[in-house]
């Protein structure tokens, strides 16, 4: 489940062994779903899905999959921070207007991906027109972002490369030069050995 809506987390306290012990839950929901389906669970329950364990069970994939999906928020939220927002928040698309992300923000979208992604039994409850034109639009979007984002990196690549390349030639020129420099004064030494030597008076 990689669509996961987080709804709230809190932490319930309970006396055990004569102490008070504080236990942190989490609330959750597939995408779209806040109103209708969401699941309590505890931290430790969620947290406890081995990685090892995950490649040939597909249960405890989903259960890996979900826990990585919650991971990062539950940690912001015990910093005291707010909830990260994962992909394109709805406000940084200019394919929307203030009203529409308002009313999918209210239906538990809240990003651009989570829009791509929505299923039909979520579109059909979001209380806008035109929703699976909207969704069509927010998947163009992110293949086109993804475009830019490719051609920026083999531009980049293309630079590094270059670099490399002048580095390169660079260095060859300076071995070349070396090479040249040795062999005029290797040729000047024999050159001195050859001339004849003065004969004693």
């Amino acid at each position: 489940m990689t669509s996961v809506r987080i709804i709230k987390f809190w932490t319930e306290y309970k006396m055990r062994d004569g102490q008070m012990v504080g236990v942190d839950w989490a609330e959750y929901c597939a995408v779209g779903m806040a109103q209708r389906a969401s699941t309590c669970d505890p931290i430790n329950r969620l947290s406890r899905v081995m990685p090892e364990a995950a490649a040939d069970n597909p249960a405890a994939r989903m259960a890996l999959d979900r826990w990585n999906a919650i991971k990062p928020a539950y940690e912001a939220w015990k910093a005291g921070q707010d909830l990260p927002v994962n992909g394109t928040p709805l406000a940084a698309w200019a394919g929307i207007s203030q009203e529409q992300a308002e009313g999918l923000k209210m239906a538990g979208i809240r990003t651009v991906e989570e829009l791509a992604d929505a299923t039909e039994s979520v579109i059909t409850r979001v209380p806008l027109p035109n929703m699976r034109a909207l969704k069509d639009m927010a998947a163009l979007f992110l293949k086109s972002s993804d475009k830019a984002k490719i051609a920026d990196e083999m531009a980049t690549m293309a630079r590094e490369n270059q670099a490399l390349k002048d580095e390169q030639e660079e260095m060859r020129r300076i071995v070349l030069e070396m090479q040249e420099e040795l062999r005029q004064k290797r040729g000047r030494r024999k050159a001195g050995s050859d001339e004849p030597q003065a004969e004693a008076v």
